[in-house]
């Protein structure tokens, strides 16, 4: 393996809340919002807020591959989820500042202190029965993975590619209102909130992934356990933990298992963990996490993508699940254990092992 550069845990700034429009020279520049958050209410949301994203062709046409999107998910309290999907014209997305977008009506404006750093948002979106309006206030910071400023995981700055995955608030204090199905409740909660932009298809450099983040009392978490793309490429897994603001374990040596695995018949016969236990450490502070069977809030089951190899012998794919996590951090002799909430994901863009297709 080729020399490369360390992985490590930086701030983030304005640089990694704006949109990079300057990687759309070649017409592939993807890049969104994703955010979810749960409530004591029992509500869960998810959204995508996307200047041009990947994967969800088969479901808006393929004529509007390029539009920008929202893709809104609204759980409620017995489990039952409500996807809006909806890609809107160019001209109706629209840079706010000094971080978030507008698309048609709906908005995502965020704030930032004197150096750019993001410190909340206002977040209003209502498509087909679903909606959430909320106000967040952030409490745990961000994070980029890499010494260089711009922040980029994969960078070539001669030929103008790059990916970049940065959490932007890892936790924010949330209130206002969901609607689920045309009914309107008012929550209070806990919200995340992530960038994710490039201009290669990111199958390619990732392809399989493990995703999640939990909220457990004070403590929060966030974590990505990404295979290698093949020879001269790195597993990518860091995980950092905070307690209230501060992080007091950050690793790119986290362990991630998927302890059983189950087929989706619903969804193509699809593989899926109900069950993954994760475990990291750094000095004196180690973290023990295991997940119980959650929801089924997203999945995508794709079988024809024009310019690949996906078919029906070969699909990609991926679910997402909402549940409950139990943690254990211990520090020095000292051991607490919680019960919190996770959203994870498990993705395969290239088949990991065999199953049989629906």
């Amino acid at each position: 393996m080729r020399t490369v550069r360390p992985f490590t845990f930086r701030s983030i700034g304005k640089y990694h809340c704006d949109w990079h429009f300057e990687l759309d020279d070649k017409g592939k520049y993807w890049d969104w919002l994703w955010l979810d958050g749960w409530t004591e209410q029992g509500y869960w949301y998810g959204l995508t807020l996307a200047w041009r994203m990947e994967m969800l062709e088969h479901r808006i046409g393929y004529e509007k591959k390029d539009w920008p999107i929202i893709d809104l998910l609204i759980t409620n309290p017995e489990g039952k989820t409500h996807r809006a999907i909806k890609p809107f014209p160019r001209e109706q997305f629209k840079v706010e500042e000094p971080w978030g977008c507008s698309i048609g009506d709906n908005f995502l404006k965020g704030t930032a202190d004197k150096d750019g750093n993001p410190t909340g948002y206002r977040l209003k979106v209502a498509l087909e029965g679903a909606g959430i309006d909320v106000t967040c206030k952030g409490v745990a910071p961000g994070m980029r993975f890499v010494d260089e400023a711009h922040g980029f995981t994969f960078y070539r700055q001669k030929e103008n590619l790059a990916v970049g995955w940065w959490p932007l608030l890892s936790r924010s204090d949330m209130a206002g209102t969901m609607t689920y199905q045309g009914h309107t409740a008012e929550v209070k909660g806990l919200s995340y909130v992530e960038r994710q932009l490039g201009n290669v298809m990111f199958w390619g450099l990732m392809p399989h992934w493990s995703y999640g983040h939990f909220f457990a009392g004070d403590y929060t978490a966030v974590w990505i356990d990404n295979t290698s793309a093949g020879p001269g490429y790195r597993h990518f897994s860091p995980l950092a933990l905070f307690k209230g603001e501060h992080p007091i374990l950050s690793t790119h040596n986290l362990n991630l298992h998927q302890e059983k695995f189950v087929l989706d018949t619903e969804h193509g016969n699809m593989p899926y963990p109900p069950i993954e236990t994760l475990h990291a450490t750094e000095g004196s502070t180690e973290l023990t996490t295991q997940t119980e069977p959650g929801h089924i809030v997203a999945w995508e089951y794709v079988t024809d993508l024009p310019g690949t190899d996906v078919s029906e012998a070969n699909p990609v794919g991926y679910h997402r699940q909402y549940g409950p996590i139990n943690v254990q951090i211990r520090r020095w002799d000292k051991v607490e254990q919680l019960r919190g909430v996770v959203l994870r994901e498990f993705d395969w863009m290239t088949e990991w092992f065999p199953f049989p297709r629906k």
